[in-house]
């Protein structure tokens, strides 16, 4: 390849990540337990939207669990966290009865990936940390995972 058409692929791959969506988020709120079977977790809990996952490859330390996730392309990880509220919310009264039965920390991941300049805005206000503080959720956040 001659350098004329080297510059080329370069400027034509550099406008193609730009058209690209450059952000990615992913927001995901689980509970683990091998105390009780998730499928009754998820029945009680009663969110249609969530995963179950009870079977591992032989020798994973993974245990089963119960999430609801949600996935955005928005510039701020705010707006993602208040669709995952508005599903939780209705049920916290159960997800709390839960949590004390089972004795576990419900974990809050936050996963970005995005292109270096164009990171989404990694702020959480006072009520998005209140209503996950109810449930003492410990908060991940993974960057560029």
């Amino acid at each position: 390849m001659n350098f004329k058409n080297h510059i080329h692929t370069k400027i034509r791959n550099l406008f193609s990540s730009w058209l690209l969506p450059a952000r990615r988020i992913h927001i995901e709120f689980i509970i683990e337990s091998d105390k009780v079977p998730m499928p009754e977790v998820a029945k009680r809990i009663g969110i249609e939207q969530c995963e179950v996952r009870t079977t591992f490859p032989k020798n994973s330390i993974a245990k089963p669990y119960w999430q609801v996730d949600v996935k955005s392309n928005d510039i701020s990880i705010e707006d993602p966290l208040r669709v995952l509220i508005n599903l939780l919310e209705p049920k916290t009264g159960v997800i709390k009865e839960v949590l004390a039965e089972l004795g576990e920390t419900p974990v809050l991941s936050i996963y970005t990936e995005s292109k270096w300049f164009d990171r989404p805005i990694l702020e959480l206000s006072h009520d998005v940390l209140q209503f996950f503080a109810q449930f003492d959720s410990d908060i991940i956040f993974d960057v560029n995972y």
